[in-house]
């Protein structure tokens, strides 16, 4: 939408859709200087634009500031503070309470423009005078104070000079010099010397792209009785392959996985085995333990997996006051019997819910059997109390088992 507005009630033109080139000087649309529209987040805000600087026959005067077009009002308002330094650089003016006055004869090469987008608007010297003062050689001033000190307001006195375009669909906002207007001859130097306007500092670089993939280092199981030699990943979305682990890695490091990327929105399940790969998504040797499905982190490069990423701290388990035993048998892969911990347990402290707490790694696949006896002297005693055949529940930590059950005869 093109805007040439008139300060009379009668004359101006608004086109819609495009702009009108009769309104612009030199007929050319190359002629209009854009810059983006404000993005609002309320719909009752007004598009505010950045005025850089306010220039007096071409020397900078350092103001700048938030603006916003009104055509409902006539004048140029600033703050209080602002309209005065700027009215007392103009022939005869004066700022006081509240009233801004100039000379009603203001020479055509005066030279009062304003910075926006970058480019100096030429405000014609008998466009800044209203009228005169009780008949004196005094003018009221179309800049004056009055607007708050977080924007200023431009009114018609400013739009009327201009052509202004707003092109919605692009979002973008528009300033050309006007066909009609006389902006008067280039003012005389003065022979005070020019100081450097502050530069307008570029805007700042766009933020990198966020990243869609990064590489993985994965934490290998430990207290295991048995080394990791093969890692098999497969994605979310079904696609399996398998790694050799040819050298020993240290529990406290992690496995960086060769030439395989996470990407971004997927999530990946990792098995470990003791053998060696046999193919390109398979392994051979004992199955030791794996994870459920991680939805992976791309935020950093390598993704960092931890066995507190797919395991369980802690077995917490309830046990009767004359246990004194604790007996622990963990199949890693079924019921082959391939891979297994056997472990002895003193109960030595029992908290007041009767619960006796392991300090052990629980791995999600792994099988569970405990017997608790009333002596000391473990293998030797017989079982009080079992249970078998147990999966860990992975949803907490420490994983708590409540209550044991009777002894039979494969628990002894």
């Amino acid at each position: 939408m093109g805007i040439a507005l008139n300060m009379g009630t009668i004359g101006g033109a608004i086109t819609l859709g495009g702009v009108d080139l009769s309104h612009i000087l030199g007929n050319n649309e190359s002629n209009i200087i854009y810059q983006p529209l404000p993005q609002l987040t309320d719909p009752n805000q007004e598009f505010m634009f950045n005025l850089t600087n306010i220039y007096i026959n071409n020397v900078p005067i350092d103001i700048s500031g938030l603006i916003w077009f009104n055509s409902e009002i006539q004048d140029i308002q600033f703050d209080d503070n602002s309209a005065s330094m700027i009215v007392k650089s103009l022939p005869g003016g004066n700022y006081s309470n509240g009233v801004a006055m100039v000379d009603c004869n203001i020479p055509p090469t005066f030279d009062i423009s304003f910075e926006i987008a970058n480019q100096k608007w030429r405000l014609p010297s008998s466009k800044i005078i209203k009228g005169s003062i009780n008949g004196t050689d005094k003018c009221e001033s179309i800049i004056t104070g009055g607007a708050n000190n977080s924007s200023w307001v431009f009114g018609s006195g400013f739009i009327t000079n201009f052509y202004m375009v707003f092109d919605q669909a692009k979002s973008l906002f528009g300033i050309a010099l006007r066909s009609d207007i006389d902006y008067g001859p280039t003012p005389t130097p003065t022979p005070t010397p020019t100081p450097t306007p502050t530069p307008t500092p570029p805007p700042p670089p766009p933020p990198p792209p966020a990243p869609t993939q990064a590489t993985i280092c994965i934490q290998l199981p430990f207290s295991i009785p048995s080394d990791t030699k093969c890692l098999i990943v497969t994605s979310s979305d079904g696609n399996a392959q398998s790694f050799g682990i040819n050298e020993w890695v240290d529990p406290s490091d992690c496995f960086d996985i060769p030439n395989y990327m996470a990407k971004k929105d997927f999530s990946y399940k990792f098995d470990f085995y003791s053998g060696s790969p046999n193919s390109g998504s398979s392994c051979s040797g004992d199955f030791l333990a794996e994870t459920d499905y991680l939805n992976a982190d791309v935020t950093k490069d390598p993704w960092i997996i931890e066995t507190i990423d797919y395991t369980v701290r802690g077995i917490k388990i309830q046990v009767s006051e004359k246990n004194q035993y604790l007996r622990m048998f963990v199949l890693f892969n079924g019921y082959n019997n391939y891979v297994y911990n056997y472990e002895d347990f003193y109960i030595n402290e029992i908290d007041n819910d009767g619960y006796f707490n392991v300090d052990y790694l629980v791995y999600k696949s792994a099988i569970f059997y405990f017997c608790t006896a009333h002596g000391k002297d473990g293998g030797k005693d017989p079982c009080y109390a079992c249970k078998k055949n147990l999966y860990p529940n992975m949803a907490s930590s420490p994983w708590t088992i409540t209550g044991m059950d009777s002894c039979d005869l494969v628990c002894n």
